[in-house]
């Protein structure tokens, strides 16, 4: 039996609309970059870099203990060993407050932990502090979260 030149067309055409439909399901960080916050083990932001920009989230931490972590894992296509990994914690007015070096990454997580009770020493006036990350092979790094201390503000903690 032969096959009618436009029933070929028609194959094509929607094989072609079914690879772009999976495709727009697929995240965004897939093959780029992408990173994870979590305060004692609760995801608390998960996003996926375009470009060089990242929608910077501002993350009120409420109710915070000296014992709570801040724990970020950033993650690089390609990347599986970044070397030189730093987290830089900056005031409102871009001032470098204090900056945690951390142990190359060799697996999937390396993550990188920060106590919740340094850096509310670090912020002496309850405004936001912005968490970057950088690395040997981004040396420009990356501003990833704002974080404020509403309870600072009120006197506890």
């Amino acid at each position: 039996m032969k096959t009618q030149p436009w029933s070929q067309s028609l194959v094509k055409v929607f094989t072609f609309l079914s690879l772009l439909m999976c495709s727009s399901i697929i995240p965004a960080y897939a093959g780029g970059e992408y990173y994870e916050v979590y305060l004692n083990d609760k995801l608390i932001l998960q996003q996926g870099v375009t470009g060089k920009t990242i929608q910077l989230k501002n993350i009120p931490i409420e109710n915070a203990n000296a014992n709570d972590r801040i724990t970020i894992i950033y993650k690089r296509c390609h990347d599986e060993n970044a070397t030189g990994r730093k987290l830089t914690v900056r005031d409102e007015a871009g001032n470098i407050l204090k900056e945690w070096k951390f142990p190359d990454r060799t697996d999937e997580r390396n993550a990188m932990t920060i106590l919740v009770k340094d850096l509310v020493a670090l912020n002496k006036k309850g405004a936001t502090l912005n968490v970057a990350y950088s690395s040997e092979q981004l040396t420009e790094g990356r501003t990833l979260v704002a974080l404020s201390f509403p309870d600072r503000k009120k006197g506890n903690f």
